[in-house]
């Protein structure tokens, strides 16, 4: 499994843009990744920090679709990956 950390955390008017690099044996990737304030408390409820719901989203990602883009949107993942936001509770659960 890939090792996933938040190397970067930058708060906007509507949310989070996080820098991510995603270690794949001896090739680390950085990803973006942008989280609404909106979609962050309907996943969380405001109980957990951003940078850990981050982590599990590209967690979650990676796990549906193996390789990810540079650009990654939460709420766009939620329409492209089917159970989108149980498998992000239960990764939640886990983290």
């Amino acid at each position: 499994m890939s090792e996933v950390q938040v190397v970067r955390e930058l708060e906007d008017a509507g949310g989070w843009s996080f820098t991510v690099r995603v270690g794949r044996g001896s090739e680390d990737r950085l990803h973006t990744l942008t989280l609404s304030w909106a979609d962050h408390e309907h996943w969380t409820r405001g109980s957990i920090p951003p940078s850990t719901t981050a982590e599990a989203i590209v967690r979650v990602a990676l796990a549906a679709q193996g390789e990810l883009p540079e650009r990654l949107d939460a709420g766009r993942l939620t329409r492209e990956i089917d159970g989108f936001s149980e498998r992000l509770s239960a990764q939640l659960a886990g983290s």
